[in-house]
């Protein structure tokens, strides 16, 4: 084992990224990035979202793996809860993902989602690239107001 690809991550304390999804006003989603796989082209994060906010309707270009570690996802006609397990394969397409408390999910996603603007054009792509391109500029800003 390559000991150098090892990662662990105190998510109690780690930052949160505003995610600048189309429709949503910043602060509302957010995400903690675990890890991104350039080799597979795949990222692993927890996606932060409060009560009332949505996540716009979005196209799957990959699997996504979503597990509910707090709060609530109407998803699809359905509610997962706590605990709640979802699996979407790739060309999932699906409205809004909706949140009547505070929620916290680990999702891991492969190739990643085409989001939706609200006038139903294609809005912004998040693949492991463009989740890198928002990480890197935000830790840019930080850089700055730290300098």
């Amino acid at each position: 084992m390559n000991e150098d690809l090892e990662i662990m991550i105190d998510t109690k304390n780690g930052e949160w990224i505003d995610l600048g999804l189309p429709n949503s006003e910043p602060g509302e989603n957010a995400m903690m990035i675990l890890r991104i796989s350039e080799e597979n082209g795949s990222y692993t994060a927890l996606i932060k979202s409060k009560a009332g906010t949505v996540i716009p309707p979005h196209t799957h270009l990959g699997e996504t793996v979503v597990f509910v570690l707090q709060g609530d996802l109407q998803y699809r006609g359905g509610v997962a809860y706590e605990g709640g397990y979802i699996y979407e394969p790739a060309g999932a397409v699906h409205e809004a993902t909706k949140h009547d408390t505070d929620t916290i999910y680990f999702v891991h996603v492969a190739n990643g989602a085409i989001f939706m603007n609200e006038d139903g054009t294609e809005g912004p792509t998040y693949t492991w690239r463009e989740v890198k391109a928002i990480v890197d500029a935000h830790n840019a800003t930080k850089a700055e107001a730290a300098a």
